[in-house]
């Protein structure tokens, strides 16, 4: 795995979600559910992840 400085890390995880939302707004402007659907996603997600193995684990 690849470890990032704390400072490259951010800058990483700030361009995702602007990917993220550019991508849900696109979505929910041809009126389907994308937000809902990623919210359920990443809370099934966070439920599951101490139990699941990952390919990083």
């Amino acid at each position: 795995m690849i470890k990032l400085p704390p400072q490259e890390d951010a800058r990483f995880r700030r361009i995702g979600d602007q990917v993220i939302e550019a991508k849900l707004k696109e979505l929910e402007d041809k009126k389907l559910p994308a937000r809902a659907v990623y919210r359920q996603m990443k809370a099934l997600s966070e439920k599951h992840a101490r139990t699941s193995r990952n390919f990083w684990q």
